[in-house]
This record gives structure tokens, C-alpha cells and sequence, in this order.
């Protein structure tokens, strides 16, 4: 399903960042977990988000590309849509089918988002580049009664175009204050993805030397996070899933 090739808004702004030392959102106050669409969580693995300075981890287009990571992330490993946030399976441009494969794993998979700029549209609407990095250096997999490392040797790229669809109605105002590990509501509702990966997308291509750099990018600068990582090695112990940062904030009800 992933490959390796691959790369991945009431705000409005137009954000744009360059490369440069990771920045890291620290947790807030921390509430009850919901319990939204019947979703099976996934405790053995989590998430942890990086950025560039000048991106906002809580942007509402930078929140629809790490609700897509983390439920890509959760369909991998258990092949169920009810492991993903609500809205993904309709909202996501491929048919979800792995043959009935899934890659189970445990510990902490770490995102870094390192770009983030607006798209043209010809219909007007708000729409995003947004590329990340994904690191799983400190997970670990199962194989029988044993543990190995991940058999991703490098940091990954994603490229996401990110599109408001309902463009005259404001993406959903969040409270930043108070946060849980997986969002409360339908964070894809009123968004369009597009991955970088589609046949015939329009916005991203090797040839160009803007995208080659944004492919080139994890694997160049931003090394895994266990600088002694090697894929596919037996492990002693398994890793901990640490907590998740910046974790989700929450949807301000109202007009």
C-alpha cells in the first residue's frame, strides 16, 4: 500500500516553509478519549508530529494530512476501516484492498511535515501541497514469538494535495488546549486528497526539480530518529509506543 517512491482551512493562510531544524508542539491538558464511529484503537503503536518552523501542526490542512498518516498507518496494520478515523474511507483516492495482507508493527512512528504551500485551482477553492517525512526507525515487527526492526530503511516521503471542497464554508475552529491522541470528530469532512502517487496527478512530478527535491528530502535531510537503525534486524525487546504529540485538538462547536 505504501511506497516508497512516493511522496505525501478556515485559516487561509498562505503558509510557506523551507527546511530547517525540527520544531516540536509540546502535549497539553489531556481529557477523555472518544469513542467516535465505533473505532478500534490501535495501543500498541502511536504517532508522534514534527515540523519545519513557520508550519502549524494544527493548520486545518496540516491536520487533514496527519489524520490521513495516522489512518493509513492504522490500516496497514489490522486491514480494518474500523481502525481509521471517521471519514477516510470515503475521502481517500484508491480503493483500500492490501489482497488481505497487513503489516502489523508496535512502537512510535515519527511524521515530520516540511512543506507546506498553497496549489492553484481552477475552481477557486483553498487547496495545499503538503509533504511529509515518515519515520519508522522505532517500531518493530512481529515474526513469530520474536521482534525484528522495520524493513523501511529510511525516512519516507508523502506529498498530499489537500483541497477545501466546501470552500465558502470555514474548516471547523479547534482548541488548541486540550488535546487526546486521536481526534474527536470528522476531521476529513469538507476536504479533498490527492496523493502524489496518483496516476496522472497534476500537481506533482519527478521530472521537476521543485518535486525531486521534495522526494529527495527525507531520505537527504531528516535521518531516521534511531541513528542506529538497520531494517530488518532481530531485536531483543520490542520498542514502546511513546506518547503522541502534538496529540488532537478539539472541534470548537458553533457557527
Amino acid at each position: 500500500m505504501r511506497q516508497t517512491t512516493a511522496i505525501l482551512a478556515a485559516a487561509f493562510l498562505t503558509l510557506s516553509a523551507g527546511c530547517g531544524t525540527p520544531t516540536e508542539h509540546t502535549d497539553n491538558t489531556r481529557v477523555a478519549e472518544p469513542q467516535p464511529h465505533e473505532w478500534v484503537a490501535i495501543d500498541d503503536v502511536s504517532v508522534r508530529w514534527t515540523a519545519v518552523p513557520g508550519i502549524d501542526l494544527d493548520a486545518p490542512e496540516v491536520l487533514l494530512a496527519r489524520a490521513f498518516g495516522e489512518s493509513e498507518l492504522f490500516y496497514e496494520i489490522t486491514g480494518r476501516l474500523e481502525s481509521t478515523y471517521e471519514g477516510f474511507a470515503e475521502t481517500v483516492p484508491y480503493l483500500l484492498d492490501n489482497g488481505g495482507r497487513t503489516y502489523p508493527r508496535i512502537g512510535t512512528v515519527n511524521n515530520h511535515v516540511f512543506e507546506v504551500r498553497p496549489l492553484p485551482d481552477r475552481f477557486g477553492r483553498p487547496s495545499y501541497l503538503v509533504a511529509y517525512c515518515t519515520d519508522e526507525s522505532e517500531t518493530a515487527v512481529p515474526t513469530g514469538d520474536a521482534w525484528k526492526t522495520s524493513s523501511y530503511a529510511l525516512s519516507h516521503p508523502r506529498v498530499l494535495a489537500i483541497t477545501r471542497t466546501g470552500w465558502n464554508v470555514p474548516a471547523p475552529q479547534v482548541n488548541t488546549a486540550v488535546r487526546t491522541s486521536h481526534p474527536s470528530w470528522n476531521v476529513f469532512e469538507g476536504w479533498e486528497i490527492r496523493l502524489g502517487t496518483s496516476v496522472g496527478n497534476d500537481f506533482f512530478a519527478l521530472s521537476k526539480p521543485e518535486d525531486r527535491a521534495l522526494n529527495d528530502y527525507c531520505i537527504l535531510d531528516h535521518p531516521p530518529s534511531n541513528g542506529g537503525f538497520a531494517r530488518d534486524q532481530p531485536l531483543e525487546t520490542p520498542p514502546v509506543a511513546q506518547p503522541s504529540v502534538p496529540g488532537w485538538p478539539q472541534r470548537v462547536e458553533g457557527p
